[in-house]
């Protein structure tokens, strides 16, 4: 876990969040994207007790405490997981759907590179191999180690392209901290904003309007104009890299998590979008590509809206459309 810093997580996450797989931090060693299944079957009526069913993985030292109840059918997943990044302690609180057996929810596991550690120790042993002592989460390199097995990812913008597609996190952090680690040594939060603003001065780009905290946005410290957004998306579409930088965003009713946007556009007319939403905020970016070649960069932020959030999506993507029409 040594090319990043101990700190999981920003300060400024929310308690609601954290605990939760979409908010399970990121170490060094990053392990089934740093999140764990637990299962539940519903009770007999609305309002009954939820009863554990289970983990996945399993063996996980993981002390879960149970205040799940039985929500309508249908009702889907409204359970919400409450633990800080290194406590084995998950409280789970919410309601699953009146009807269903082994309903599975995902939370953040506690401390992924011990965890990933104890987990293989226990399989290792399983099939045969000796293994001494205990596992130990590591900062530092020891002097002297056997390389077993060499492993390679997918190319970058292929791992970029599941992020921004699938909005994942935890991905998200990984190349933050990733690239404050490539830049200056050590993967933290405060190296991965430097690392980003000077790539952002390297296009000729003015951050005074530009406040970073994290790589996925669920701190409410972050801040981004409209402004900014467009002008980032103008100077990349002049990058060599454009077509694999475009080709992360999804694509209005067809990937990503805008691929179910019903949304009327002109022939020929596609829109290349990244969307964000957490309470009380909504917003988009990305391109519109007319047929002839020509695109509009926009950005569109709204924060503290009033209504329902499904509502707040369906006026900006008036807005998205209108430019298209454009």
């Amino acid at each position: 876990a040594s090319i990043f810093d101990k700190q999981y997580l920003p300060d400024t996450w929310q308690w609601g969040d954290i605990g939760n797989y979409y908010a399970s931090g990121v170490s060094g060693l990053n392990f089934h994207e740093n999140m764990f299944f637990v299962y539940f079957n519903a009770g007999g009526r609305i309002g009954y007790p939820a009863t554990l069913d289970g983990t996945l993985p399993y063996n996980l030292d993981v002390n879960l405490q149970n205040e799940v109840i039985t929500g309508g059918e249908k009702s889907g997943d409204q359970v919400v997981v409450y633990g800080e990044p290194s406590s084995s302690i998950r409280m789970c609180r919410g309601t699953v759907p009146l009807g269903s057996s082994h309903f599975g929810i995902r939370a953040a596991m506690p401390r992924p590179a011990e965890t990933c550690a104890k987990l293989f120790v226990t399989y290792l042993r399983n099939h045969g191999s000796n293994v001494s002592g205990d596992t130990e989460e590591v900062f530092a390199v020891p002097k002297e180690m056997k390389v077993a097995l060499k492993y390679c990812s997918n190319p970058f913008y292929v791992i970029a392209q599941y992020t921004n597609q699938t909005s994942n996190n935890t991905y998200a952090e990984c190349i933050y901290k990733y690239l404050g680690y490539q830049r200056f040594g050590l993967g933290s939060f405060q190296n991965g904003e430097k690392a980003v603003k000077e790539y952002f001065h390297s296009l000729g780009l003015e951050t005074g309007g530009v406040h970073m905290v994290d790589g996925s946005g669920l701190s409410r410290e972050n801040r981004a104009t409209a402004d900014f957004m467009c002008r980032f998306l103008e100077k990349v579409s002049q990058e060599d890299y454009f077509d694999q930088f475009q080709q992360t965003f999804g694509v209005v009713g067809k990937s990503g998590t805008v691929r179910m946007m019903n949304m009327e556009l002109p022939a020929k007319v596609t829109v290349h979008v990244k969307s964000g939403s957490m309470q009380g905020i909504c917003s988009f970016a990305g391109y519109v590509e007319r047929g002839d070649g020509f695109q509009y960069a926009f950005s569109i932020l709204c924060n503290g809206y009033d209504g329902s959030g499904a509502n707040a999506r369906a006026k900006l993507q008036d807005i998205i459309r209108e430019i298209a029409m454009l």
